[in-house]
C-alpha cells in the first residue's frame, strides 16, 4: 500500500512539473481610467507561481495612441478567469486622495494615477512590488509623467534618501 502511495505522489510531482509554460491571462478594465482604455496580460511567474508579472497597455480614448509599461507583480488570485472564459474584466476605482495621504490596500491595482507634484496633472505610478513596505501591502517602483501620450520616467525626482535622515 505504501508503495502505491509513493508512486502516486511521484506521478503528481512529475505531472505537475511538466507545466513549463507560464500561464498567460489577458485582462481588461471595464471603465476608462483618466482618459485611457487599459488592458494587460498577467504572466504566471516562472519561479514564484503565486504571483503574476504584469504588462499594461494604455490607449488614449481621443488620440488612439498607446503605450505599455511594466505593471510589476500581483497575486495570481486576481487573475483567475471564470469557467469557460479566457480573459478577465476588472473594475477600477479612481482615488481622489491627495498625494501626501496615499494609502494602498491589499487590493491595490498594479498602477495608479495621482498628482504627486501638485502641478494639476496626474502622474502614472506603476511597477508594483507586493508584500513589502510598512504594512506589507506593496510599493510602486516607477513614476511616469505623460506628455503627448509619451512616457517620461520621473521616478528619481520622487526618491528620498532615508539613509541620511536624522
Amino acid at each position: 500500500m505504501k508503495g502505491y502511495l509513493v508512486i502516486f505522489i511521484v506521478l503528481l510531482v512529475v505531472l505537475g512539473c511538466n507545466d513549463s509554460e507560464p500561464k498567460q491571462v489577458p485582462f481588461y478594465y471595464k471603465n476608462s481610467i483618466c482618459g485611457y482604455n487599459v488592458q494587460g496580460i498577467a504572466f504566471q511567474d516562472s519561479i514564484d507561481k503565486d504571483y503574476c508579472n504584469i504588462i499594461l497597455t494604455f490607449r488614449n480614448k481621443v488620440t488612439n495612441k498607446s503605450f505599455s509599461v511594466n505593471g510589476g507583480k500581483r497575486s495570481t488570485l486576481y487573475y483567475i478567469p471564470k469557467d469557460g472564459q479566457d480573459s478577465i474584466y476588472l473594475s477600477y476605482e479612481e482615488t481622489n486622495t491627495p498625494a501626501p495621504n496615499i494609502y494602498l490596500t491589499a487590493s491595490t491595482e498594479p498602477f495608479c494615477f495621482m498628482d504627486l507634484d501638485f502641478d494639476g496633472i496626474k502622474e502614472l505610478m506603476t511597477d508594483l512590488e507586493p508584500n513589502i513596505g510598512q504594512y506589507g501591502v506593496g510599493v510602486f517602483n516607477t513614476i511616469y509623467k505623460i506628455k503627448a501620450d509619451s512616457l517620461i520616467d520621473v521616478t528619481s525626482q520622487f526618491r528620498i534618501n532615508l539613509a541620511y535622515s536624522a
